[in-house]
């Protein structure tokens, strides 16, 4: 059901373009002067619209149309030259140049590029001097017109043609093609024209006044042109003035239809104004020249204007990107100088907007004694080189704070204009990770400790043992000896003493290490633990009491443990 609606849409269009086609032959539309010369050829603009705007094999259709305008109209014999090589030749032609247009060089439909208007007019115009020479050679095989009129014929022909393609043309391919494509689709979808990127005229009573001066100014000159008697053939020019104006201040879409206007408003003025044969030829030039100039500056508009479109949204998203970003991000011209700040970054530093200009970057940053002062900083990013690191930076109320910097140089082709500064607020990561390592640390002194007292409580089992397996006083001592050296491996000397039978005198049973620094026998009021009952540090930071018992030569602090066994003190 859906093929068959196509079909008949396509039915449709294909019969509406033969019946405008024929209109558009009319002798009273092209201005017919007689076989081979007219002032223009609408009906190529309607032919090269439809093969370049729809399809290329729509050159067939034109090719019937072609031939049946040739037999209606001027009663051409089906089988002459003229009706049948000459349509055939149109069909090879702008069919040729609609396929190169839509498809190796791809150009915009819209026109709205100067880049495709002038591949369009330049392969349309080969087009069109290709149908000529086969036009034309075809009069002359008809015998319609005689060799010493070839030249005449064929500059006629080609600037009919021309016209037709750059003054009619553009115009269905803008304004009406676009809605014929759509209408033809088999998925109906919104129309992709190049309106968003052309000069938008508002219905506003200022448009409007300029739309009407615009009309009355193309009626004007059309009148001195045609309508005076004096000096007429001396204002050409003034068909510039309307054209320029409407390219220059609406572009392409405004300036297509100026040109099928004024190019309309030409023909009907030669129609009420007959011109001379001498200002035939001049005319359709104008015509041609005129639809070209217009077309070509109103496509340079509408490009600067999408051009600056295009501009704007990019300043648009990039502007709504900077200013709700999280990170704080700051823009500085080549001076230093702040240019742009977002809000992220006044609510990070406490600086309002009034207050950035006067404030340095430079000063935000607190330098450390590893790394490079602010200004260094800065004049590596305006070297070139983009920054990364953390540093310290002051508030406006005195904070500090740990940031990260990201410095990324603004370069405009291969030049330094400025630099583009992110800042990243770490101070709760710093914080954590201080944390984090102070409790890394103090795990890590645990399992230290943990070992250590694992290893002398293995130490102690394994003095214990070999204690209780001595048999004589000399050999405990050993043992103990052995043993308090890997308990205290770090101690410079030590002695294990025991009371004499006496008791008046301690004896030292064994030393070890330094054995100078330890008296070998002392009293036993000399030594603080033994008259206390407990453990006494001599030397120890904060206890200046020493015991009398170590040598003058001791410089390292002393513990002194008493052994108490079954209540009684047996030496230390």
């Amino acid at each position: 059901m859906q093929s068959r609606r196509v079909i008949i849409r396509h039915a449709l269009v294909s019969l509406s373009f033969v019946l405008l086609y024929l209109l558009l032959n009319r002798p009273e539309i092209v201005f017919f002067y007689r076989i081979g010369f007219v002032a223009w050829y609408p009906a190529i603009g309607l032919v090269m619209a439809l093969v370049l705007g729809v399809s290329p094999w729509y050159a067939l259709l034109a090719c019937f149309s072609d031939a049946l305008a040739g037999r209606v109209i001027y009663g051409q014999a089906v089988m002459s030259f003229s009706n049948a090589v000459d349509a055939g030749g149109i069909a090879i032609c702008y069919g040729a140049a609609a396929y190169v247009l839509r498809g190796p060089l791809h150009i915009d439909l819209g026109l709205s590029r100067r880049r495709d208007v002038v591949r369009y007019v330049f392969v349309s115009a080969t087009a069109a001097v290709v149908a000529t020479i086969i036009g034309v050679a075809c009069l002359i095989a008809d015998h319609s017109i005689t060799w010493g009129e070839y030249k005449s014929s064929a500059l006629g022909w080609f600037l009919g043609d021309a016209i037709g393609l750059v003054g009619i043309a553009p115009f269905l391919l803008v304004h009406v093609f676009p809605h014929v494509r759509n209408w033809l689709s088999p998925v109906p979808s919104q129309v992709h024209s190049t309106r968003a990127h052309s000069p938008r005229t508002m219905f506003t009573f200022g448009a409007l006044a300029e739309a009407c001066g615009q009309i009355f100014t193309i009626s004007a000159v059309l009148w001195v042109m045609f309508g005076t008697k004096d000096g007429r053939h001396d204002h050409f020019y003034l068909c510039f003035i309307p054209i320029i104006w409407i390219a220059m201040r609406q572009g392409v879409r405004r300036v297509v239809t100026g040109l099928l206007a004024l190019n309309f408003g030409i023909v009907v003025a030669m129609h009420l104004f007959p011109p001379t044969a001498a200002l035939f030829t001049k005319v359709a030039l104008l015509m041609l020249v005129l639809s070209a100039v217009g077309l070509i500056v109103g496509s340079e508009v509408s490009e600067r204007h999408r051009l600056a479109i295009d501009l704007n949204e990019q300043t648009a998203y990039l502007d709504s990107l900077i200013q709700n970003s999280p990170l704080a991000i700051v823009v500085l011209d080549r001076r230093g100088s702040i240019e742009l700040a977002n809000t992220a970054f006044e609510q990070l530093f406490q600086y309002d907007r009034q207050q950035l200009n006067a404030i340095d970057i430079g000063s935000t940053w607190i330098p450390d004694t590893e790394a490079m002062d602010s200004p260094q900083l800065i004049s590596q990013i305006f070297a070139g080189n983009a920054l990364h690191r953390t540093l310290r930076g002051r508030r406006k109320d005195g904070q500090i704070l740990d940031l990260a910097l990201h410095g990324v140089p603004l370069l405009v082709n291969g030049e330094v204009r400025g630099a583009h500064l992110i800042y990243e607020d770490v101070s709760e990561q710093m914080r954590a990770n201080k944390a984090q390592r102070q409790h890394a640390e103090s795990l890590d002194r645990l399992v230290k400790e943990l070992e250590l007292h694992t290893k002398q409580i293995t130490s102690l089992n394994e003095m214990g043992s070999l204690l209780a397996c001595s048999g004589t006083v000399k050999e405990a001592c050993t043992v103990v000896a052995n043993s308090v050296q890997k308990l205290f491996p770090e101690s410079l000397s030590g002695a294990l003493y025991l009371f004499k039978s006496s008791r008046d005198l301690i004896e030292a049973g064994v030393r070890w290490g330094k054995r100078d620094a330890l008296t070998p026998t002392f009293p036993s009021d000399a030594c603080w633990a033994l008259r206390c009952g407990q453990p006494h540090w001599s030397g120890h930071p904060g206890n200046a009491i020493a015991c009398q018992h170590l040598t003058k030569s001791s410089t390292a602090e002393c513990l002194c443990v008493p052994m108490v066994a079954q209540g009684n003190t047996v030496g230390v």
